[in-house]
Order: C-alpha cells, then sequence, then structure tokens
C-alpha cells in the first residue's frame, strides 16, 4: 500500500470510527448509494466528472506493433537497442545537463543531472547505457511504386566531440546517414536553458522513385530507479502515457506483452517519484508502445506510421525530449505538466506549491516555508476551527440530558432520538457541528499532503540539524514521536462528549498517526506538527476564555421567552 493510500485509509478510518460511534446514539440520514469504476490495465480512468465509455462502447484500440522487416518479431528491435553501441561518444554540457552521444549510432546513451544527486553520491544519471532517442524503421513489403528502406548501419558525426552551453543559449549535435537511396539526418538541439533536448529527423529522397518509410524512435532500457538505495518514500516508477483525458501509468514489473496506445496520445515515457524523461508525440496519428524486456525493465517505442517520399522529396518530423525533474512550473512551459500528480484536489495544490516557492525566494529554507505556509492556513481555517471548538462545547453541557435520556429510552430507540432531536432544538446544537467545520478543512491538508509528497523542491532539502532531507523520512524517527506528543496533548485538551467509550477510541489515534507518520516524508511530519501545536495554543486560549460556559443562545432564547410570558400573564391578572 502506498503513501497517499495509507494516509486517506486511516483518516476515513479515523473519520469512520468517529461518525459510526455518533451514528450509534443519534439519528443519521440514509447514505447515498455509491458505485466504482474498475480500470483495467491499458485503459484510461476517466478524470473527476466525467463518465466512462457508455454500454457498447469500444476500449481504445490495440494494435500489433509494426516490426523491422528483417524479423517477425519485436525481438528484432530490442536486440539492436542491447547492441553495443562502443567508445565512440560526444558530449554537451550545460549547467544543468551533461548528455552523452554514440558518434556512429545517433542517440543519446546517457544524461546526467547536475543539480541532483544520485544514490551513489554522484551527479544523478537519469539514463544510462541506454539509447535515448534510436531511430530503426519498420513497415510492410514494398509495392510496385515505393520501395520500403531500413536504417542506416552507421552515421556520420558532425560537430565537437564536447561541447559546453552557456545558459540560455543552444547547442546542436548533427549525424547524418544514408538507407535505400534516402538521405537521413538527425539533428539533436540541446537547450541551455532548461532540461529540453529536440531531435529533427529529416528524410531526402535523392532518387527517382517515391519511397516510403516507417520511422520508429526506440528508447531504453537503462532508466533511473529513484531511491532505492536510500529507502525514500516511493511513489510510481515506470511507464507512462500521457493522453487527451488523463494519465495511463504501467507496472513495468507486471507487464508480460506489448501494450499499444493509439488514441489521443500526447507523449510518452518513464517516470519515477520525481524525474521523467519522455517524449512528445510529433501528431496525434502516431501511437505508443510499451515492450518488456526483463524484469522491471522496458522499451519505449515512438511510431509515426507510414511516410511516403516522392521522387528527390525532402520531409522533416520533430520529436521533443524532456529529461530532467518534475518541475511543475517548467514540466507546464513544455507541455508535460501531467506528471505532477497533485491527487484528487489539484486545483488547491497548484497555489499552494506556488505559495511554497515563493516564500522560499524569500527565507532559503524550504522547512521554515513549510512552517509559515501550516501558519496561513490555520489563520484561514480560524473562523471554522473555532465554530468547531463551540459546538463540541456545547455538546459538553447538555451531556447529563443525554445520559438520562438514553437510559429512560433504552428499550425504544425511536422515542430516544425524537428526545434527542428536540433537546439539540431546544439548545440549538448541531451534533455534526464540531465534525463538519473540521471535515471542510480536509481537501486543503490533502491538497498540501500531496504537494510535500510530491515536489521535487523538497528532494535533498535540509532544514536543521539531523533533518537533510525533507522528502525522506525521520531517520531518527525524532519528529514522528515529537509529532504524536503534540497529537496526544490535542486530544486531551479538546472538548470530549464525556463518554468513556468515545475518549478511548480518540486517545488510539495519536498511536496509530505515530506509527504511520515513521515511513512519511519528514516535511510532512513538520506540517501536522506545526499544526497540532497551533491547535493546541488556539484550545488553551478559547478554553481559557470559556472556563464557564455561557448559557447557549438557543436555551437563552427559551428563558428570556418564558420570563416575557409569565410577565404578560401577571399583568392580564392584575
Amino acid at each position: 500500500m502506498n503513501t497517499q493510500l495509507r494516509l486517506v485509509f486511516f483518516i476515513v478510518l479515523s473519520a469512520l470510527m468517529v461518525l459510526g460511534y455518533q451514528y450509534y446514539y443519534m439519528p443519521q440520514p440514509p447514505a447515498p448509494d455509491a458505485s466504482g469504476q474498475v480500470v483495467e490495465g491499458g485503459k484510461t480512468a476517466p478524470l473527476p466528472g466525467t463518465a466512462g465509455n457508455k454500454a457498447g462502447e469500444q476500449s481504445p484500440e490495440r494494435v500489433t506493433p509494426s516490426l523491422p522487416p528483417s524479423s517477425g518479431s519485436i525481438a528484432d528491435s530490442i536486440s539492436y537497442l542491447n547492441k553495443s553501441e562502443g567508445k565512440d561518444k560526444c558530449r554537451v554540457r550545460t549547467e544543468l545537463v551533461d548528455i552523452e552521444f554514440s558518434k556512429s549510432e545517433g542517440y543519446i546513451t546517457s544524461a546526467k543531472l547536475k543539480k541532483f544527486k544520485g544514490d551513489d553520491g554522484n551527479d544523478l544519471a537519469l539514463i544510462s547505457g541506454s539509447k535515448f532517442g534510436a531511430l530503426i524503421f519498420s513497415g510492410a513489403k514494398a509495392d510496385a511504386e515505393t520501395g520500403t528502406i531500413n536504417v542506416p548501419e552507421k552515421y556520420e558525426f558532425i560537430g565537437r566531440p564536447d561541447t559546453v552551453i552557456a545558459e540560455g543559449g543552444t547547442g546542436e549535435v548533427l549525424f547524418k546517414g544514408t538507407a535505400g537511396g534516402v538521405d537521413i539526418e538527425k539533428k539533436f538541439i540541446v537547450s541551455g536553458a532548461g532540461y529540453s533536448v529536440d531531435m529533427i529527423l529529416t528524410y531526402r529522397n535523392r532518387s527517382e522513385a517515391g519511397a516510403e518509410i516507417y520511422p520508429q524512435i526506440l528508447t531504453g532500457p537503462g532508466f533511473y530507479k529513484d531511491g532505492l538505495a536510500a529507502g525514500r518514500t516511493s511513489g510510481h516508477s515506470g511507464p507512462i502515457i500521457a493522453k487527451k483525458d488523463g494519465v495511463v501509468l504501467e507496472e513495468a514489473a507486471k507487464l508480460k506483452s506489448p501494450k499499444i496506445y493509439t488514441s489521443d496520445v500526447e507523449w510518452g515515457g518513464f517516470e519515477t517519484k520525481y524525474f521523467l524523461g519522455c517524449i512528445k508525440l510529433p501528431d496525434r496519428n502516431a501511437t505508443v508502445g510499451i515492450y518488456p524486456t526483463g524484469i522491471d525493465d522496458f522499451v519505449i517505442s515512438i511510431d509515426s506510421g507510414s511516410i511516403k517520399l516522392k521522387p528527390l522529396e525532402t520531409r522533416s518530423i520533430k520529436y521533443s525530449f524532456y529529461l530532467g525533474p518534475k518541475e511543475y512550473k517548467t514540466l507546464e512551459k513544455m507541455g508535460f505538466e501531467k506528471a505532477v500528480d497533485f491527487g484528487w484536489f489539484g486545483v488547491l495544490g497548484k497555489p499552494l506549491l506556488v505559495a511554497l516557492n515563493w516564500i522560499y525566494t524569500y527565507l532559503g529554507n524550504y522547512g521554515l516555508s513549510i512552517i509559515i505556509i501550516t501558519i496561513f492556513i490555520k489563520i484561514l481555517f480560524l473562523p471554522l476551527t473555532q465554530k468547531s471548538f463551540n459546538s463540541m462545547q456545547k455538546m459538553k453541557t447538555i451531556q447529563p440530558q443525554m445520559k438520562a435520556i438514553r437510559e429512560r429510552y433504552k428499550s425504544d430507540a425511536q422515542k430516544m432520538n425524537q428526545e434527542m432531536m428536540l433537546l439539540y432544538k431546544q439548545h440549538g446544537v448541531n451534533p455534526l457541528g464540531g465534525c463538519l467545520p473540521m471535515l471542510l478543512q480536509i481537501p486543503v491538508f490533502i491538497a498540501f499532503y500531496n504537494v510535500l509528497l510530491n515536489a521535487i523542491e523538497l528532494r535533498g532539502a535540509t532544514f536543521f540539524l539531523w533533518i537533510k532531507d525533507l522528502s525522506d523520512k525521520d531517520p531518527y524517527y525524532i519528529t514522528p514521536i515529537i509529532m504524536g506528543v503534540t497529537m496526544l496533548v490535542q486530544q486531551k485538551m479538546t472538548p470530549s462528549a464525556g463518554d468513556p467509550r468515545q475518549q478511548q477510541i480518540m486517545m488510539i489515534m495519536p498511536v496509530i498517526f505515530t506509527f504511520m507518520f515513521m515511513s512519511f516524508p519528514v516535511g510532512l511530519v513538520i506540517y501536522w506538527t506545526v499544526n497540532n501545536l497551533l491547535t493546541i495554543g488556539q484550545q488553551y486560549f478559547m478554553t481559557d476564555r470559556k472556563d464557564t460556559p455561557k448559557e447557549d443562545e438557543g436555551a437563552s432564547r427559551s428563558s428570556r421567552k418564558r420570563r416575557k410570558t409569565k410577565k404578560l400573564e401577571d399583568g392580564t391578572q392584575k
């Protein structure tokens, strides 16, 4: 069970325990029916608020991938990817990346991210020993008018063996080859300001006859697997396909056969929790294939379909690569923002991430930024928190009457519910008034939780003393224990219903949450701990002002009404 599901599970469990107890003792409206949809691998789950496939509609089409003319299976393509690329390398370096190319094969063999460290302490190798952007041709047999060409056996490298690009500039690496009377040019354009690489494929038919090509861009294996050695809280790691209506996440270890996506595909590639390597499709007619190559490894294929070249015709296709961190602002500019998962409440998560980064620009510490945002959220929800506290105080004052009603009508549930409702009405008490204001805060909490869980900005970000990585768990479990203590103090200070069983249920929560948070990112634990401390201070202040609870408004109005009626009766008698 992943971290997000564990959090949701415990929140739902806590809510069910509290609401279930209340349901047992007070009338509740019937729960609405709920229905869920099972999403099979290879099908895209509909976005919230949209309908799935209706009866009779077909699932997205899957087709058999086109294959190299020399083979009857994808095996030859995979063996091509496994072929040694030799030691003839060239490099392109920027302030952010260090990319190596094979000069004879014309593809990216490795890409290192200079601002991030891998588990070995060196620059993070996002891809290594890979063939990112490798070109093969696949297709049908030649017909009377066109001849199907094959991939060049070797490319000619044109450029410098080591290119350094200044920030804001661009660098080009050019490879040329010939196959079947068609000149093939692969131009890689590396940006000095980011993590993007464009590849422009140009085909020049030099013959007097037409030609037909079926270009496929293959990449893999050799993808980075984030945090395995460090024990960092894991997210999805494997193939990712972005479609018009959402994303499809595949588990590489569970892939037994190829999967092809043909409709409304925008881009495809691989991801880890914090990093992305992907290719944007040149057009909506292109397809993406995922081919398992071994245990937890795979190959991504971008198939552009058939391209027919007239005699002496030139045609170009542009592919956009991204090899870098999952920084939302950067990905959004390139159209890859779907790779960042803000969870169910993404509309809240995005501004929270913007606020977190904005505060960081002034403080220079993400731990302090988390604390500032927590204080701001607490102030924002102060009216709701106070309303919840007041409601619980009112419920506490009528506990003796509630206990008496339960004893009196313990054999007549209907009458007991009627009397309870009358008691609530007389005292102006909403039995759920203490819970509902708190429930309204849950979307913000979950949104901020997803930000802290997935934000690449927290990876390797230090706070103080032993906290060296806000995205990782506390190595000494100090912050989760502090969080548990603050939660226990908060429970002690919270006005209770006076029922020992309910109090026992609530006192178990700090223990459960302490063990649960031991595996959570320390940044999230800081948020929860600071929120608890602010709540303790708020409850202390409000409890100090309400040591002698005032008569509730409902009871006061009833008392004033009775006194007024009595005065009128006395005046009439006189």
